[in-house]
């Protein structure tokens, strides 16, 4: 079966004058490129490290990663309303 989508169909073409050709043909054509992929995990990792670092930083009892954070501990409290969350124990959580 052959896909008949195109990127071209999307209206990518020359975006904000951008002169790069979409890609053609199947994705079997191509090779991944380790040197990409490299770069792409490096990058990766530094955005990791950065995150890491931020989280690190502030006191966890201050700490909001969304707005549903309250939410999300009152249902974990429903479900788990004896388990101890200020020591973790990986061996108990593992069972």
């Amino acid at each position: 079966m052959e896909n008949s989508s195109n990127l071209h169909d999307l209206d990518l073409d020359n975006k904000q004058g951008s002169n790069v050709s979409l890609p053609s043909g199947s994705a079997e054509d191509y090779i991944n490129d380790p040197l990409l992929e490299q770069q792409w995990a490096m990058k990766a990792f530094q955005h990791a490290e950065t995150y890491f670092n931020l989280l690190c930083a502030v006191d966890p009892k201050q700490l909001r990663l969304s707005r549903h954070d309250d939410k999300i501990y009152s249902h974990f409290r429903q479900l788990f309303p004896d388990f101890k969350i200020d020591t973790l124990d990986e061996n108990e959580i593992k069972s």
